[in-house]
């Protein structure tokens, strides 16, 4: 004899309806999050050149190791505020894009000022 349970969950499954839309913002999601973790920890394939070509110090690969994420962490609050009273497309939409734009453009850094403050603002945004 199933567990009550088992078969209440069952049920609950069934009413939910889970559909194309449901794989779709799954999908949308992980391609999100994907990028997010891509660009926080990108610089990682900076520093071996770094260390070879541009004799940055440990201080300033671990500064450039720990900017984005010290950009995220100051704006974090903001963000969520502004993603709680606007709407999360709103805001998840351009903050992307705006991302993306100092993420390109700190590929075409020459200093170490110039690249930690492209991936501060990446961070930020």
């Amino acid at each position: 004899m199933p567990n009550q349970k088992e078969e209440s969950f069952e049920k609950i499954l069934d009413n939910a309806k889970f559909g194309s839309f449901d794989v779709f913002l799954l999908t949308i999601s992980g391609l999100v999050l994907t990028h997010i973790y891509l660009e926080s920890s990108s610089v990682i394939f900076v520093l071996p050149v770094s260390q070879c070509e541009m004799n940055w110090t440990i201080e300033q690969r671990g500064v450039l190791t720990a900017i984005s994420f010290i950009g995220m962490v100051v704006s974090g609050h903001f963000w969520a505020f502004i993603a709680d009273t606007t709407g999360r497309k709103k805001t998840l939409l351009p903050s992307l894009l705006v991302g993306f734009v100092f993420s390109f453009l700190s590929s075409f850094a020459t200093s170490f000022w110039v690249l930690a403050f492209m991936r501060f603002l990446n961070g930020v945004w």
